[in-house]
This record gives C-alpha cells, sequence and structure tokens, in this order.
C-alpha cells in the first residue's frame, strides 16, 4: 500500500474479480479522509494551457493536449525541493473515467476531468503544527490562457486527516485497497495499481478504533463486500461499496447485526464472507451465543437490496466450535466450516460441513460433514477453506510436539459420485 505502516495487517484478507483486487489491512489506522479536488474540461479549449496554484507555488502550465502523465508532471516535483504545487502538499493524481487509458487528452472530450487527493498532513514538516487541518483551500485555477474553452476546480471531497491535536482520530479502525489491473502504455505489460481506499469514513460513520474494517473481503462484478467484525463491541457489520457510472466507488448500504434480530456484541458478524454469481452472499458470525457460530444467508431482492432469506446453524451445535470460522460458496454448494469441532473426545479437531440448494430462491441443507483422515487434537481442521467445481481445499492450524516431520497444514478434499443422480 502507498500509506503502508507497521502493523497494518496488510494482506490479511483478499479477493479477487474482474480485473480488481481488494486487500484487507483490518488494523490500518484512520486520521480522516485526504482532501480532494477535481479539474473538469466543460468546454473543448480550441487550444492554450492553464495553470494550478497553491501558497504562492503554481504548476508548469497545463496544456489542454495534456496526457495525465504531462499533468502529474507539471504538478508534482522532487518532494521538499520544488516551485511546484507538490511540496505543499504530497499529492496523488488520478484521472476520472477512462480517458488517459484510451491515450485520450484531457480536453479532448467534455466533462473529462481528474481528480488532486492531498495527502498532507502526512507527520512531516508544517503539518505537526498543532491542529492543522485537513480541509486546504481551493487550488489557484488560471484559465486566461485557455483559448475558446472552460476548465473549472470543485472541491469534491473536504478534508479531515489531521496527526496531531485535539481533532486527530489515530484509530485502528482498518482499510481496504483497491488494486486494478492496468497497463502505464500502449506496449507495456499490465501491473497491478493501486486505485483506492477504502475506509469506514467513506461510510459516514465516525471511527471508534476496533471495527476491524477489512477483516474479510469479497467481490462480484462492481460491488465489494468489506467485513468489520469489531463493530459495536463485536457486534460486526458488512459494508457493501458500489462501483457507479460515474466512474466513482458508494457505500450503498451496511448488513449490519440489525438485519438479525439475534445480534449480540460478540457475535462477530462478518468475520468470514463468501459471494457467488447470483448475488447470494453467505457471512460468518463465528463467535455468536458462546462462540457456537451461524452463517447468514443473504439474497438480492427485486430493488437490489440484499435481504436476509436463511440463517444456518451447526448441525452439531456446541460452544466453542466457531461454526462459520471459514465459508466457501460455489454454485449451489457452500462449505462451512468449524476449526473448533471435537471430534470424540479430541479438543479442536475441527470440521467442515457441506450445504446443498436445488435452486437460488431455496434454502441450504446439509448434505456431508467432512473430516481429514489424519487429524488430531488441536489441528483446527477447518480454519480456512474454498472450493472450485468439484475439488475443496481445506487448511488447518496444529499443535504438534513430537519429532520434526513432514505434516501436511492443507487437506484437498474431491468429491466424486458414482451414481448419476448424485450430479443433481
Amino acid at each position: 500500500a502507498k500509506d503502508r505502516n507497521a502493523d497494518d495487517r496488510f494482506g490479511h484478507s483478499v479477493a479477487f474479480g474482474d480485473g480488481m483486487l481488494a486487500v484487507g489491512a483490518p488494523n490500518k489506522e484512520v486520521d480522516g479522509v485526504v482532501e480532494q479536488q477535481t479539474v473538469t474540461c466543460l468546454k473543448i479549449p480550441s487550444g492554450g494551457n492553464f495553470t494550478l496554484g497553491l501558497r504562492g507555488r503554481k504548476s508548469d502550465p497545463i496544456s489542454i493536449h495534456s496526457s495525465l502523465d504531462d499533468i502529474q508532471n507539471a504538478i508534482q516535483g522532487i518532494y521538499g525541493d520544488t516551485n511546484k504545487v507538490h511540496s505543499i502538499p504530497r499529492l496523488d493524481i488520478v484521472a476520472d473515467g477512462a480517458w488517459s487509458q484510451s491515450k485520450q487528452d484531457f480536453c479532448s472530450s467534455i466533462r473529462n476531468s481528474f481528480t488532486i487527493s492531498f495527502l498532507t498532513p502526512d507527520g512531516g514538516g508544517v503539518s505537526t503544527l498543532k491542529n492543522v487541518s485537513g480541509d486546504i483551500e481551493l487550488l489557484d485555477l488560471d484559465e486566461r490562457n485557455v483559448i475558446n474553452g472552460k476548465i473549472t476546480i470543485t472541491e469534491t471531497r473536504k478534508g479531515t486527516r489531521t496527526l496531531s491535536g485535539s481533532s486527530a482520530l489515530g484509530l485502528q479502525s482498518g482499510a481496504v485497497y483497491l488494486f486494478e489491473r492496468k497497463k502505464s502504455c500502449r506496449f507495456c505489460p499490465y501491473e497491478w495499481q493501486q486505485s483506492k481506499k477504502f475506509s469506514i469514513l467513506d461510510c459516514h460513520q465516525k471511527p471508534e478504533g476496533s471495527e476491524q474494517f477489512g477483516w474479510s473481503v469479497a467481490i462480484h462484478g462492481n460491488t465489494i463486500f468489506v467485513g468489520a467484525p469489531g463493530f459495536r463491541n463485536n457486534t460486526g457489520n458488512i459494508y457493501i461499496f458500489e462501483h457507479k457510472d460515474n466512474g466513482h466507488w458508494a457505500c450503498d448500504e451496511s448488513l449490519t447485526g440489525n438485519a438479525w434480530k439475534e445480534a449480540t456484541p460478540g457475535a462477530r458478524f462478518g468475520y468470514s464472507i463468501a459471494i457467488n454469481s447470483a448475488k447470494t452472499v453467505l457471512v460468518g458470525a463465528p463467535g455468536y451465543s458462546f462462540s457456537e457460530g451461524r452463517v447468514l444467508v443473504f439474497r438480492q431482492s427485486p430493488s437490489f437490496r440484499m435481504l436476509l432469506s436463511q440463517l444456518i446453524a451447526s448441525p452439531t451445535p456446541s460452544q466453542g466450535t466457531f461454526f462459520g470460522h471459514a465459508i466457501s460458496l460455489h454454485n449451489n454448494i457452500a462449505i462451512i466450516c468449524a476449526p473448533k469441532m471435537m471430534q470424540g473426545r479430541e479438543k479442536s479437531t475441527g470440521a467442515c460441513f457441506t450445504f446443498h440448494r436445488r435452486a437460488q430462491n431455496q434454502n441450504y441443507v446439509m448434505k456431508q460433514k467432512l473430516v481429514a483422515s489424519n487429524v488430531r487434537k488441536f489441528d483446527r481442521f477447518g480454519w480456512s477453506v474454498t472450493m472450485s467445481r468439484d475439488k475443496i481445499l481445506v487448511g488447518q492450524l496444529q499443535e504438534y510436539d513430537g519429532q520434526m516431520a513432514a505434516r501436511s497444514t492443507v487437506q484437498t478434499i474431491t468429491m466424486r459420485c458414482g451414481q448419476q443422480s448424485c450430479s443433481k
């Protein structure tokens, strides 16, 4: 991540889909949101250039035919030693829409725009002064040299970030980073580039410092689901981010424990997430009822809202089993694991269960219990799980005090059937 720090736990969760990669950092410190200002070409000029200035510093002339790289070079200089805007403060510049990827000029189309994110205060220089605000004044736009055109600048998000003083947050509420697969040039190879950072502030909520936002993540199409099992004294929450037609991300709704009448502190709703192509979402709450655990099934309604449709309990309920700790979903088959379930008298050996449904509008029914052949006490079989077609991959932790011998910490289970009816 661009703003990585120690103990962020970046990589605790990861989800991939449609050229996007979401990475959770549930311990990331939240210091407020950064100021964002957007420059837009409202009327296509016949020629000319413009400049942007801040606190006595000014960019190089920016041609209306500039690429995003040209704009960055005109605004940004060497940090701490430049007359360009970049010195006060650090900046991140991103094109809104696809005009930069298609190698268009900035003013080649009406309403082409780019957004400047102000990364100050950043912990150095004037940014350590007491109560320095993240709300930065609007850049000075000088468009006198623009011929028969119109360039505008607007504040698209008021900055609240500050690292010191009474208004500083500094709470470890967590974050999720979005990476997109892009090319830097026409003949360059594809690379993963960070394009967005999400936090609880994007959903207009004040951080409490223990939400663990980003503990789990899932992607379907242009929708990202983010789990925050620490929300409100470990009751838990799921946040849903939707990519809109204007190119911006919006926090559309949250699947709070309020949708589940039995939600209680300690349930850890959002600890795990799984989603399939039908927009069926499974959410694990392994801490429910003294860690007996539950899994909630949400389905998309005709109004495109996610509604609770089923509550799945452990087939062999017992406190402390963490049912729902790990879940996976493929078509109409769900895998739900309880890594601390006992086998006989052996503690925390773990088990997973397969649940099937015949159609998207029907409930899941338990079909099979999965246990590894060589499982031992404290292996915690089912600590993680994933499924693809006819294969299930189950991870486990283990406690082993014997001789140093190779033991597998991953169990692979292949489902086969000797009868034709089994495929149904």
